[in-house]
Parts: C-alpha cells; structure tokens; sequence
C-alpha cells in the first residue's frame, strides 16, 4: 500500500495544524490544585501562597480545640519560614457545651490586592452555626520563622438558619 503524495501533504497539514491547535487550547502555566483531607479530629488543607503558586501554605483545622495552625516551607531551607494561627471557634460561636463541633476546610486561589497578602484563601464552615467563613493570611518571600502571624476574617456567609 502507497501513500500518494496529496495524501501525504494531508497527513503532515492536519499533523501540524492538530498540535498547533492543541497548544492554544492547553494551559501553558501549569496546572495545580489545592488538596483537602481529614479524620474525624481535625483536617489539613492547602492553598496557593504566593503569585506564581510555586509555594502553597498548609494549615491544620483541630476540630477539637477550635484553632487553625499552619505555615509554608521555606523552598532554600526546608523549615517552615511562615506561621500562621487562628481560634476560630470564637469566629463561629460554638457553644462550649458542644461536644464536637463540625468543621469543613477547603482552600481556594484568590487574587488579593495589596502588597504582603497571600494568594490563597481558606474558606472553613460550621455545621452548628452554619456559617461559612473566608480567612485570609500576609505572606511575603522573606518570612520569620519565629512571627506567628494571626490568619485574617475576611467576610463570612450563612448557609443555614441556626
């Protein structure tokens, strides 16, 4: 079997016009995703940190004590360089008598106008009080490994009437 010329131009046209039309339709900065996990006592969650999302911050929601801790890795060292804490249960108003609160965590990109602010945002909801709220957090490339730095309440909804 011979392939005809004409054919053959075909071939090597629809090749090329093929590729070059997948690149437009592909991203061309890679793709990242924020992830989630939990057990029944608390959760992880990450979030881009900084403009290119080559760094993410990961934070930890205790269920049981109601506090977010966490930080980003210092990419030339290997140490956390940021920290980050927050008690969120006073956010919520979770009765004390509650015995286990419900918390869900998801982090999210976000494009924050300012200077020093991170580019991710943690969005942690309640189930008792339902309500959703949004934290942000500073992040600049020279942290302090010993600064603590307190997350932001940036806004929150209600997703239910209590």
């Amino acid at each position: 079997m011979s392939i005809s010329r004409s054919n053959l131009i075909c071939l090597i046209v629809g090749a090329v016009v093929g590729i070059g039309g997948s690149t437009l339709l592909i991203p061309s900065s890679e793709l990242k995703a924020t992830t989630t996990d939990r057990t029944s006592k608390f959760a992880v969650a990450t979030c881009p940190a900084d403009v290119l999302g080559e760094r993410e911050a990961v934070f930890v929601l205790d269920f049981l004590n109601g506090r977010i801790i966490g930080g980003v890795i210092d990419n030339r060292t290997g140490k956390y360089a940021h920290r980050y804490y927050r008690e969120i249960a006073a956010d919520f108003k979770v009765d004390p008598n509650t015995p286990e609160p419900e918390y869900t965590i998801v982090g999210t990109r976000a494009n924050l106008n300012g200077n020093n602010i991170g580019k991710g945002i943690l969005h942690v909801a309640e189930k008792s009080s339902g309500a959703m709220i949004a934290y942000g957090f500073n992040f600049t490339n020279r942290g302090n490994p010993n600064q603590i730095l307190q997350l932001n309440q940036l806004d929150f909804i209600q997703f239910r009437e209590n």
